[in-house]
């Protein structure tokens, strides 16, 4: 029995790794620790691997992005959003405004990746793949700029990714994200809280 725990974690050790520090980011983020950036870069390292190895293209570009997104948070949240060091980015509401380019970049997003997984890779999960990616994108631009609606894109990302990623056989990341859908409920209550402070 231990051999074959042993063969398992052996097998899927960069799945493994992966799943720590996914779950590191979340507590930081949750936190508002800015650790979170450069755990969220190791974290888009391990995946872009894993999730290219699983076929899934469209969200191993989406890693790219989050290593360029880890970048620019940590340097958005160190100056405040106002330029100045020190001075911690609070967090916001997405103006009214914004909600409909935010819906219209997810679904152009979505529909780009689609035709070019449909078209030019062997995707496995199309669809999935370019909703996932899309609706990642705009999250982690919400998570930049510290809207707490960020939080409500992330519980629908997670629980569909559950479904995604067990279709694909990546257990133990279906199973992270199971968890990820709890913790951004959970993230979504712990910054409503700081909001209401400000």
């Amino acid at each position: 029995m231990l051999q074959i725990i042993a063969d398992w974690v052996v097998a899927n050790w960069v799945e493994l790794v992966g799943a720590c520090t996914g779950i590191t980011y979340l507590i930081l983020e949750i936190k508002q620790n800015m650790w979170l950036w450069p755990v969220g870069l190791l974290n888009a390292i391990f995946y872009a691997v894993i999730f290219f190895t699983g076929g899934l293209y469209a969200i191993t570009t989406l890693q790219i992005y989050y290593v360029v997104m880890m970048i620019y948070g940590w340097c958005h949240w160190v100056k405040g959003g106002q330029g100045e060091p020190n001075d911690e980015l609070p967090v916001s509401k997405v103006p009214v405004k914004y909600w409909c380019y935010i819906i219209v970049a997810a679904a152009i997003i979505c529909c780009a990746y689609y035709v070019v997984l449909l078209r030019y890779t062997d995707s496995q999960a199309p669809v999935g793949d370019a909703f996932v990616t899309a609706w990642s994108i705009v999250g982690t631009w919400m998570l930049a700029k510290k809207y707490i609606e960020q939080w409500y894109v992330w519980i629908g990302v997670n629980m569909f990714s559950v479904w995604l990623y067990a279709s694909q056989g990546l257990v133990v990341t279906s199973v992270l994200y199971a968890f990820y859908a709890i913790i951004a409920i959970i993230g979504y209550f712990n910054w409503k809280k700081t909001l209401c402070r400000e």
